[in-house]
């Protein structure tokens, strides 16, 4: 599967990063539009992306280290799946984000006041596109011949 060699480097700000107490965080209001700048095996795909609206992205975070002043944090994405009309017929599409081998800190200070509100810019990588189990097109950024996008969200 050959692609053009693109990094796309995408910064949303329309998007809010909610994070809960139980483990959860949301990339709330993600406009799937984005996706469509770098879907380059299906040009039905990517129109129909294009007109998808916003949707919420989830994943789980998880603390990895603690010090006197400061708390290190990651985050999984997890797969979001789509169901998109084009062509005549329903394709439930499924994007495969990570985290972009990022890990984030954040003062103890906030923590212990029992609020965990990051205030920074967090990031996406996309990974893949599937349909079913199908893999549609790879982002990895390793291959010399594929595109990537990386998404920050801004905080605002």
């Amino acid at each position: 599967m050959k692609c053009s060699l693109n990094v796309h480097r995408e910064k949303v700000t329309d998007a809010r990063l909610l994070i809960t107490d139980d483990g959860k965080l949301y990339f709330h209001n993600f406009p799937c539009r984005l996706l469509a700048k770098i879907v380059d095996v299906d040009a039905d795909l990517s129109q129909a992306l294009s007109e998808y609206g916003s949707i919420d992205i989830t994943g789980q975070y998880k603390f990895f280290y603690e010090s006197t002043d400061s708390v290190g944090w990651s985050f999984e994405p997890l797969n979001l799946p789509l169901t998109l009309s084009y062509r005549n017929a329903k394709h439930f599409i499924r994007i495969a984000f990570s985290n972009a081998n990022r890990f984030y800190r954040f003062p103890m200070k906030d923590l212990e006041s029992g609020a965990f509100r990051y205030e920074s810019d967090t990031a996406l990588r996309v990974e893949a596109i599937y349909e079913g189990e199908k893999l549609l097109q790879s982002f990895a950024s390793f291959e010399e011949d594929c595109n990537s996008m990386y998404i920050t969200f801004k905080i605002k």
